[in-house]
């Protein structure tokens, strides 16, 4: 009887399993192949962007959609074959560090990024959100810095809370960029008789409808001459109604990309389609400090009928010159774009979408000259983004790398009008990806569930991507960095597999641990054989780097061999019992001879502001820990000075 139950009690296990994976097949072969389908079709969900003469002819538009609060258009459509640069690898190999000092590290060659540390190869500027204060630092001789500048930033209060996010350097220009959030009071109008006077009527809203407060958000840039540097000159300020985005710097002109949620939910204190409601307020003290609204003319009004909730949102590209004393421009559109990629050409929106299916990437495209913003193209593709780093452009082709949840992934080719040329559907089925990085015709990406497949990307034809070759490996990498054309290096997480045991005594995973952080060198010079030269852990469980979420943090010193990530390390475990001491850490890891090995260990505070961040000038490494700068000689870190700079 035992027996037979046991018999019976395995055939039951066996046909659900059976019964699963069919499931998830048939579903993951239906998604992908109805997905394939439909990016060939004429979208019926997107309608062509659509710019307004007037205020008025835009909010009849509006009305005509009913966009009085939630609701909208649910159509069963899917996206169409409109789907919808890093540039030269061996460009970005000769530039990385030519200058002999640290940059930001950026995903374009070319294009900034705003960080909270910049460097100009003598001075160093530190950004300290805590006390709103720039300190500029005379960095050499190392043994005698000192602070010769110091900006004390606006501080906020009850009605303004001002948030200084981070900076950009252009010769003699400092650009501070910041976050604004003020709290509007409003009363609320309540619907009351006419008859009444407007004394009960007062009497009325007092009692029934006290005040609504709303919070305002702007997101702005403040420009400083610093050529004296003990005395910085504010220069420009500028504004742009909604929450920053993220921004970019290509030669002098500065882009900020902010979302603006429009109101059509709370109470209103009049008709919801006024202008101050419907279109973005801006100001540019070179033409006064009053706010002024964007004209409609400057917006495009995309709608997308199975996502109509995107209409509540106008994002907007704002652009600057920091050399000249032109106002300001700005361009809108009607979507919602959280993402950005910039090349030297375009910048990319991307935001998300949903249909009853599917989940989506929505794309939109800009051209730039200086502070001339136009409109090119917008679609969708299927899945989701991770990063900044799924996207990238070459040779005039948008490359786009998605995962759609639980089924697999994607890698899009699309032209220059967004138009779908090539594609690779259901890559590493059931994982996600976990990190990306493409390198003139060829990409890298990393995905993961229980080990950590690195696939090499062939992308020189547009219109036939493939999947070169592939490299199973503990772990994963969370961020992945170019050392050469043919040598990359992961950071990431280090795990290892847990096991139970089934009654028969065979091993079954379970799940899996993390045991430390890891970091991997890949030779890639064969695409088909990628591999992994040398792996390095580093602490124990429980250890954590924010590379992959702030890859600014990261150092290459290619003269040097050496690359520089921060976090906080455990040690490693003793007779299996686990560290619980967590220390806060700057790691130097040398790459010397195609090898990895920890150069150097250097304890700070914990923070992820400033706190294990490290630059260089010349031949001197400049540790921040959180409250002091300590600078060493990077030949054999010799100890040449400090400076107290987080006060």
């Amino acid at each position: 009887m035992f027996s037979k139950y046991r018999v019976l009690k395995r055939i039951i296990c066996l046909f659900v399993i059976v019964l699963f994976i069919v499931l998830t097949f048939s579903q993951g072969a239906v998604i992908m192949a109805d997905s394939k389908e439909n990016l060939i079709k004429e979208s019926k969900s997107l309608i062509k962007p659509t710019k307004f003469k007037s205020f008025i002819e835009y909010v009849d538009y509006l009305k005509t959609l009913g966009f009085v609060g939630s609701g909208g258009f649910y159509e069963s459509s899917k996206p169409n074959d409109l789907v919808g640069s890093s540039g030269d690898p061996a460009l970005r190999e000769s530039l990385i560090n030519d200058a002999g000092y640290g940059e930001t590290n950026t995903q374009v060659v070319g294009v900034d990024e705003a960080d909270i540390i910049k460097n100009d190869g003598k001075y160093i500027y530190i950004l300290n959100r805590n006390s709103n204060k720039i300190k500029i630092i005379s960095a050499l001789p190392a043994n005698s810095m000192e602070i010769v500048g110091e900006i004390n930033l606006q501080a906020s209060n009850d009605n303004n809370y001002r948030y200084y996010r981070d900076m950009y350097l252009k010769d003699n220009k400092l650009v501070l960029i910041y976050t604004l959030s003020q709290i509007v009071r409003e009363p609320v109008i309540m619907p009351f008789d006419k008859n009444d006077s407007a004394k009960s009527n007062n009497m009325m809203i007092d009692k029934f409808a006290p005040d609504y407060y709303r919070q305002k958000n702007f997101s702005g840039a403040e420009l400083y001459d610093i050529t004296d540097k003990q005395k910085p000159k504010l220069e420009r300020t500028i504004m742009s109604e909604g929450n920053l985005a993220s921004s970019r710097m290509l030669g002098n002109t500065v882009y900020l990309i902010t979302n603006k949620y429009l109101n059509f939910y709370y109470p209103q204190v009049s008709d919801i389609y006024t202008k101050e409601n419907l279109l973005v307020a801006y100001s540019d003290s070179k033409t006064g400090s009053k706010l002024k609204l964007a004209p409609v003319e400057s917006m495009y009004c995309i709608l997308d009928k199975n996502n109509p909730q995107n209409m509540f949102n106008i994002s907007t590209i704002s652009a600057f010159d920091v050399s000249k004393n032109t106002e300001m421009k700005l361009t809108s559109f009607t979507g919602i774009g959280r993402e950005m990629y910039m090349s030297l050409n375009n910048i990319y929106l991307f935001g998300q979408s949903w249909d009853y299916d599917n989940t989506y990437t929505d794309i939109y495209k800009y051209k730039i000259t200086g502070t001339d913003i136009g409109f090119v193209a917008t679609n969708k593709v299927l899945g989701t983004i991770l990063n900044q780093f799924s996207a990238d452009e070459y040779k005039g082709y948008l490359r786009i790398a998605t995962t759609v949840w639980n089924v697999g992934n994607n890698i899009f080719i699309l032209d220059e009008n967004l138009q779908k040329t090539g594609e690779i559907l259901g890559l590493a089925k059931g994982e996600q990806i976990k990190s990306c990085r493409f390198m003139g015709d060829k990409g890298y990406v990393v995905t993961y569930k229980n080990i950590d497949p690195l696939f090499s990307l062939n992308l020189s034809d547009p219109k036939n991507p493939v999947v070169t070759g592939e490299l199973k490996i503990p772990g994963f990498s969370s961020y992945l960095h170019p050392l050469s054309q043919n040598l990359i290096i992961g950071i990431g997480e280090n795990t290892t597999p847990l096991y139970w045991r089934d009654e028969d005594g065979n091993e079954i995973v379970a799940g899996i641990k993390q045991i430390g952080i890891k970091a991997s060198l890949f030779d890639v010079t064969d695409p088909s054989k990628p591999v992994e030269l040398k792996s390095l852990s580093i602490g124990g469980p429980g250890s954590y780097t924010d590379i992959g979420y702030d890859h600014k943090s990261f150092m290459y010193i290619k003269d040097k061999d050496l690359i520089a990530i921060r976090g906080t390390f455990t040690g490693k475990p003793i007779n299996g019992v686990e560290s619980q001491e967590y220390k806060s850490q700057a790691i130097l890891i040398s790459i010397k001879n195609n090898s990895l090995d920890v150069a150097k260990v250097l304890d700070g505070q914990l923070s992820y502001d400033t706190g294990n961040r490290v630059t260089y000038i010349g031949d001197v490494l400049y540790h921040f820990t959180g409250y002091e700068i300590i600078a060493y000689r990077l030949n054999d870190y010799t100890r040449l000075g400090e400076l107290q700079y987080n006060n």
